[in-house]
This record gives structure tokens, C-alpha cells and sequence, in this order.
């Protein structure tokens, strides 16, 4: 996740808050749709060096962008896990603040890239910010069940951490249930 901050901050620096909106979305695609275990330029639809002026003072302002978005992926070495762990933070906010239909489709969605990439650790990830989205959406069904796939997954991810907040979860929904005493 240090990665994703630290290209976040260095694009939000060299694109400005403005502009950072449109390359969230650009790097959530990408996240989506990379094949393999890193984002790379072309993924979020950038060419490559020998394909852009040689001078930014040549540029426009669209190829300034992506210019300026390759180099930072290049420093930030694009990790596909991570950007699956970051979809999951990101559908988790969206459920903190009420807009629970966006959070459950990106939230399910970075249940499958996370699969996809073959990462127990952002899978588990995934599956406990869509657990907590689903219990305050009053879902608990459902939201047992996500409960139960992240504990296999974090029990493949070995990832204690994960696994007891999963555990703890799932333990608090069954007692509220009368599943356990």
C-alpha cells in the first residue's frame, strides 16, 4: 500500500488535484484489466517512449499527462496486488459514505482482480471490506458467507492479521444471529 500512496502523492504533486480524478480512474481500470502481476503504461492505454515527442514542449496537454503518468509508474514499479488491495479500500470508503450499490460492484470486482493476480493476501482483503460493506448494508447473510470465503483465503494468505479481523467478524454476526451463544 506504500506504493499506491507514494504514487498517489507524486502524481496528485506533478498531475494537481484536478487532474487526479481522471488518473484514479485510469489506474482502477488498469487494476481490472492487467493480465499479468504488474500495471505497466500500456495497460492504462499510454505508449511507449519511442511512440511520444521527445520534448514535453511539444507535447499537449493530454500527452503531458500521460507522460508524466509513465514516469510515475515507472518509479512506483505498478503493483497489480496492491492496486487490488487499493480497490478494496476505495469500495470501502464508498460504503462509509452511503453509496453502497458503487461499493458492492467495486468491491466485488476487486474480489475477482485480486483472484485473477493470484494474491490470497488482497483477496482476503477484499472479501473483509466486502463483508463490513454488506453487514451495514443489514445483508448478513451474505455478509457471513463473504466472511467465511476471506478466512480461507487469509488462512492461504497466512495472514494473521486479516484472519482474526475476519474471525472476529464473523463470531460478532453469528452471536447477533443466535448462531452462537
Amino acid at each position: 500500500m506504500a506504493c499506491v500512496r507514494r504514487f498517489k502523492a507524486h502524481a496528485n504533486h506533478r498531475v494537481g488535484p484536478e487532474r487526479l480524478g481522471v488518473l484514479d480512474h485510469a489506474v482502477e481500470r488498469a487494476a481490472l484489466m492487467v493480465s499479468g502481476r504488474m500495471i505497466k503504461p500500456a495497460d492504462l492505454g499510454l505508449r511507449s517512449a519511442g511512440d511520444s515527442p521527445n520534448r514535453i514542449e511539444d507535447m499537449d496537454l493530454e500527452e503531458v499527462e500521460r507522460f508524466l503518468i509513465q514516469k510515475a509508474l515507472a518509479r512506483f514499479e505498478g503493483n497489480a496486488k496492491q492496486a487490488a488491495e487499493a480497490l478494496a479500500f476505495k469500495g470501502s470508503a464508498l460504503s462509509f459514505l452511503g453509496r453502497q450499490e458503487e461499493a458492492h460492484e467495486l468491491l466485488n470486482r476487486s474480489v475477482e482482480r485480486a483472484r485473477k493476480v493470484g494474491s490470497p493476501r488482497a483477496e482476503a482483503l477484499a472479501l473483509t471490506c466486502l463483508g463490513f460493506a454488506l453487514q451495514r448494508a443489514d445483508r448478513t447473510s451474505e455478509a457471513q458467507a463473504v466472511y467465511k470465503e476471506g478466512i480461507e483465503a487469509g488462512e492461504r494468505a497466512g495472514d494473521a492479521g486479516i484472519l482474526g479481523t475476519l474471525q472476529l467478524n464473523l463470531a460478532g454476526l453469528e452471536k447477533v444471529s443466535g448462531d452462537i451463544a
